[in-house]
């Protein structure tokens, strides 16, 4: 397996990366890559309930990728750049062709994520997971330097945030679908109620976006951001309050962007309030980028130049009590 994982990181490899793949430990040179003063920033992942799905389907192709976006993207909240992964495959005993299909879609992701993939492994322990069941672990490196990692502490009233689509429903609010899916009795190789044209695991198992270059052409280029926020555990609603300064909120205007027909069904179906699916979904954004309100301009060019359709969904006001994330309006189809 070893040798078959070192062939899939021979295609990730980037300026800086070890061309060796021996396994759990890896090296890597900040400066071959370009950095003069660099900050290390490192973040974890699993790939949580989204797990279930994969397994209970046999689809295992994408599951990887989810691993590495969820790490990198969180390595962009600091303002850094995600390079390099190395990923932790634990299972009861080897299966490798499920193994190999796993290690191809983190490769896949790390492509994606523009990260090298350095090293990884598989542990067998009996006695702990079932047969077919595994778990997942990933763990990204990045980079920034110095003068330029994030939060910025001068985010103030007035600054402008934009939202990026989501390519799905990413990798959290899985409780809440697997609750609606089981009330409906529906198999996850049934057509999906939203989408008939894909089986329902087919629709869930989209990987989470990676955001890394859109985002990376947005710190290097226009200088504006002070705050890149994902979309992960909490929804839209605790994603966005746990990066706030304590000083500020967010007013946001819910109507601003059409919620997709995945989420919208989970809506229906579920018998979820407004507020109840920002606290546990993206809702059809992926991606928050806080803006300096007199830059917003050469920011949105940048996204736009680069086929990105950013959506101005509200602005940071002063905190004066009540809730750190203000809406307004509501989710529309």
């Amino acid at each position: 397996m070893l040798a078959r994982a070192g062939q899939f990181a021979q295609r990730t490899a980037r300026a800086g990366s070890d061309p060796r793949f021996t396994g759990s430990v890896s090296t890597f040179d900040p400066r071959a890559a370009g950095y003069q003063d660099p900050i290390l920033v490192t973040a974890s992942s699993g790939a949580g309930l989204k797990l279930k799905v994969a397994i209970a389907t046999g689809m295992h192709e994408t599951i990887g990728a989810d691993l590495v976006a969820n790490a990198a993207n969180a390595v962009l909240t600091h303002g850094a750049e995600p390079l390099t992964f190395h990923y932790h495959h634990s299972c009861g005993a080897a299966d490798f062709s499920v193994a190999d299909r796993i290690v191809a879609g983190i490769a896949e992701g790390c492509r994606l994520s523009g990260v090298a993939l350095s090293g990884g492994h598989t542990a067998e322990i009996p006695g702990v997971f079932e047969d077919g069941e595994y778990d997942l672990a990933g763990f990204c490196s990045g980079t920034v330097e110095r003068p330029s990692q994030l939060p910025r502490y001068d985010a103030t009233e007035g600054d402008v945030i934009l939202g990026l689509a989501a390519s799905g429903v990413h990798a959290h609010g899985f409780t809440q679908i697997r609750r609606i899916v089981s009330g409906e009795s529906l198999g996850y190789r049934d057509p999906a109620p939203f989408a008939p044209h894909v089986s329902l695991g087919q629709a869930l198992l989209q990987p989470t976006r990676a955001y890394a270059p859109i985002v990376g052409a947005v710190l290097r280029e226009a200088t504006a951001v002070k705050m890149v926020i994902p979309i992960t555990e909490g929804g839209l609603q605790g994603s966005i309050a746990k990066m706030l300064p304590l000083q500020l909120a967010a007013r946001i205007d819910l109507s601003s962007w059409r919620m997709p027909a995945m989420f919208q069904w989970f809506q229906r179906t579920g018998g979820l309030t407004g507020l109840e699916m920002t606290q546990s979904f993206n809702c059809g954004l992926g991606m928050i980028i806080v803006v300096d309100k007199l830059r917003t301009v050469s920011a949105l060019k940048v996204l736009r130049d680069r086929g990105e359709k950013p959506l101005a969904i509200g602005t940071l006001v002063p905190r004066s009590g009540g809730d750190t994330v203000r809406f307004s309006g509501a989710l529309t189809a």
